[in-house]
């Protein structure tokens, strides 16, 4: 029986995470460190691992208010203002969130993320007049940039984690934690929508069973965007992840998110997650269910 703690991760994405200080790193990086060989996983108990990975996460409701703060490498930062409300049904984790422009708050969108095996992006955008148009994204859309930050759909869906052709490459320590690596190839559909995406490498901790770090690699093998849990926090007696960095390595533009506060194991009404009420009420929780997470 492999070793676990839960932990609760934002956008669906998810599943649980971990954490320490990121480091930043040059597009074509190595893998270092390397762990005994004894420590490494074998076809069978790699596969069980990965399966095992997959049906953790959260099990009751959850709400999170965070914010999204844009570094570009160049130019001047910006930050966006968000809430965030999640659960796991029978199809699997289902996140609903909405994001406003702290200067603008009447710029706001609002997407419904379904992962697992039944995954789907729906996205609502406010017109002119305050009302929202409610649309289920096509695969060119999820990788499309929202509202002028470093993540997607794609990065908030996380689909990688269930895609069935995978590799395993061994056990790394990084940054004192031992990790196994799992890169993971995407389906045949997707590779030909998006041919620049060869693989996802995911960093899952050996010991806690979470994921670390996610690597996007372009198609001549270089990293080309870097998922990296920086620092998680107990709130209401449950981990939860705090920050996380989304790293462009080509364009080192940066956007870190980070929950400000957090209500665990509260009651959320089905019909919120269903994609015809993505344009209406958003559910609204009592103050005190809320901790500050600092």
């Amino acid at each position: 029986m492999i070793f676990y703690r839960r932990y609760f991760l934002i956008f669906g994405l998810l599943l649980p995470f971990l954490l320490f200080p990121v480091v930043e790193c040059e597009a074509q990086r190595r893998i270092t460190d390397r762990v005994d060989p004894i420590e490494e996983l074998d076809p069978e108990s790699g596969a069980e691992f990965l399966r095992e990975f997959r049906q953790l996460g959260v099990r009751a409701g959850y709400s999170f208010e965070f914010e999204l703060r844009t570094m570009p490498f160049r130019g001047s930062e910006r930050f966006l203002d968000g809430r965030m409300w999640g659960t796991r049904d029978a199809a699997g984790p289902v996140t609903l969130l909405e994001l406003k422009d702290r200067r603008n708050p009447a710029d706001a969108v609002r997407l419904l993320v379904r992962s697992g095996e039944s995954a789907a992006i729906w996205k609502a955008q406010q017109d002119e007049l305050g009302d929202f148009e409610v649309r289920r994204l096509e695969v060119e859309d999820w990788f499309v940039p929202i509202m002028g930050t470093d993540y997607t759909p794609f990065d908030l869906q996380m689909p990688f984690v269930y895609w069935e052709d995978f590799e395993y490459e061994g056990i790394y320590r990084v940054r004192g934690r031992p990790c196994h690596i799992f890169s993971m190839t995407p389906p045949e559909e997707l590779q030909e929508r998006r041919p620049g995406l060869r693989a996802v490498r995911m960093y899952l901790d050996a010991e806690f069973q979470a994921l670390f770090r996610a690597e996007s690699v372009g198609r001549d093998g270089l990293v080309e965007r870097v998922f990296s849990v920086i620092d998680f926090k107990k709130v209401q007696d449950e981990w939860i992840v705090k920050t996380i960095d989304l790293r462009d390595e080509t364009s080192r533009d940066k956007t870190r998110f980070q929950v400000n506060r957090a209500a665990m194991n509260v009651a959320l009404p089905a019909e919120a997650f269903d994609p015809g009420s993505l344009g209406e009420s958003l559910p609204d929780l009592a103050g005190g269910l809320f901790s500050t997470v600092n």
